[in-house]
């Protein structure tokens, strides 16, 4: 806790490092309420590490860490461990040269109830195999995600701010050179929204594009508002797999679905990519958390 009256610790930083290493259980580390500045790492060490604060706006961890003269990304909170869950908290960063509020590599992580907030172009910075994502808010200004993983976001919400005076703003951005269907985001249950923060006009908004020569995604039973119109910015890679099923809202009509997206037209076809099938998620997400394995009719 912030006061440490409660606790053995004020800072997350000092649980995180007095947590045992390689652990094969679980080892919760409760956040109290308040605001945390502080840039956290959970080590490769780090195995089945649970951080779990007392809900949004509430728990914070914050940081305005910046890169200004390199590539890589500045994190307030970095996840290299694997098995590891973060729930119920804000996770902030308010730098604005290459500053992400999560950066996660480490396999097997699951964020429930959190909401992510970034400053400059990426709030997500994804690698590697198995991501699972429920019930978190995403802000920010460009790329909200973006990675080389394999990766699955159901009932979120993501808040993409007109920020860029080009007319065009994307939420999505993946990396990857490797023709391997198993990297890829798949979106679920979720909302798409555009935020007016300014008197920028946007355009469109458009949900992916490429950094890499591959894409893969897939989007089912989400919402889109009105001026999230667009699918891919740019030209597709020449391997791109890109799928609806049963997106509702403005920005979901069938005149705004490019000819290279292929429409899902069934509950079986749909069920190729849900949770139980893409991320195998039956086999190693938490009983703790909520999540919908199947695509239901």
């Amino acid at each position: 806790s912030k006061d440490g009256r409660k606790s053995n610790f004020t800072t997350v930083t000092d649980a995180v490092k007095a947590s045992p290493n390689y652990s094969q259980l679980r080892v919760c580390i409760h956040i109290g309420e308040g605001e945390y500045n502080e840039i956290v790492t959970i080590g490769h060490e780090k195995t089945n590490l649970v951080l779990i604060g007392e809900g949004i706006g509430k728990t914070t961890l914050s940081s305005n860490a910046s890169n200004k003269y390199g590539s890589s990304a500045a994190a307030t909170l970095r996840v290299i461990g694997g098995e590891f869950l973060a729930q119920d908290m804000t996770i902030r960063n308010g730098g604005l040269h290459n500053g992400v509020a999560v950066d996660s590599s480490g396999r097997a992580s699951v964020f429930f109830r959190c909401k992510l907030e970034g400053a400059a172009d990426v709030t997500l910075s994804i690698d590697g195999d198995l991501h699972f994502y429920r019930e978190c808010h995403f802000y920010g200004k460009k790329n909200l995600v973006v990675g080389l993983a394999r990766a699955f976001f159901q009932k979120c919400q993501f808040y993409l701010e007109k920020s860029h005076p080009q007319g065009k703003i994307v939420f999505f951005s993946q990396s990857s050179h490797i023709p391997a269907y198993k990297f890829g985001f798949v979106f679920h249950l979720c909302e798409f929204y555009v935020v007016n923060k300014s008197e920028i006009e946007v355009e469109t908004a458009f949900i992916g594009s490429s950094l890499g020569n591959y894409t893969f995604y897939v989007i089912m039973e989400s919402y889109l508002d009105p001026t999230v119109t667009g699918y891919f910015l740019g030209t597709p890679p020449n391997v791109t797999y890109y799928a609806t099923f049963r997106n509702v809202g403005p920005g979901a009509t069938k005149a705004n679905v490019p000819q290279f997206v292929h429409v899902l037209e069934s509950v079986e076809a749909a069920s190729h990519y849900s949770l139980r099938r893409f991320l195998l998620g039956d086999n190693w997400i938490t009983k703790a958390v909520d999540y919908d394995l199947d695509i239901v009719e």
